[in-house]
């Protein structure tokens, strides 16, 4: 009675611990792809912002081209 209590508290075990295995393979599989879609849009902001510096660039000569036109 006691081996077979002692064999099932170890597949118990031995299941608990496969399960905490299972969890962590998914806690890093979600945290690489936040991560990975973190970078794509850290990527697209950034693009965006060179866009954003162009623009004030051009807007920025043209206000100083029709100040000096007065």
């Amino acid at each position: 009675m006691e081996q077979r209590r002692a064999e099932l508290r170890a597949k118990v075990e031995e299941r608990h611990a496969e399960r905490k295995v299972e969890q962590a393979q998914r806690n890093a599989d979600d945290a690489e792809d936040y991560a990975s879609g973190l970078v794509l849009m850290a990527a697209y902001v950034i693009d965006a912002a060179e866009y954003a510096v162009v623009d004030a660039t051009i807007a920025r000569s043209e206000a100083d081209a029709l100040v000096a036109g007065r």
